[in-house]
């Protein structure tokens, strides 16, 4: 591996404008990625979610980010006491979505 990458030599223009055109790949794969995922979960309801309520489109929202997705039986169930550790990954999962957000937001400058 450390030869794929060891230059004894320092990076020329070339070799800089070669790796952002690899960072600028992998951002567009993981934007497509992101975006097959929002698609299979466009349509997606919660059983005891009504649509009128309150929080729903919040809701609808963090599950499109990919920061929750509910209970395997369909329900959110958003009366009910969370965990630490249930708040702990969702925060984790949220730090996640807005450094990405950032790091595009900081390509799309360049």
């Amino acid at each position: 591996m450390r030869a794929l990458f060891y230059s004894p030599k320092p990076l020329t223009k070339i070799a800089r404008y070669y790796i952002l055109l690899l960072m600028r790949k992998y951002v567009v794969f993981t934007l497509l990625f992101a975006l097959a995922a929002t698609a299979a979960v466009a349509e997606f309801k919660f059983k005891d979610l009504p649509d009128d309520h309150w929080a729903a489109s919040a809701v609808y929202d963090l599950v499109r980010m990919g920061v929750t997705k509910g209970y395997p039986d369909g329900t959110f169930r958003g009366n009910k006491k969370i965990s630490r550790y249930e708040t702990a990954v969702f925060l984790s999962k949220l730090a996640t979505v807005i450094e990405a957000e950032n790091i595009v937001n900081d390509i799309a400058v360049l």
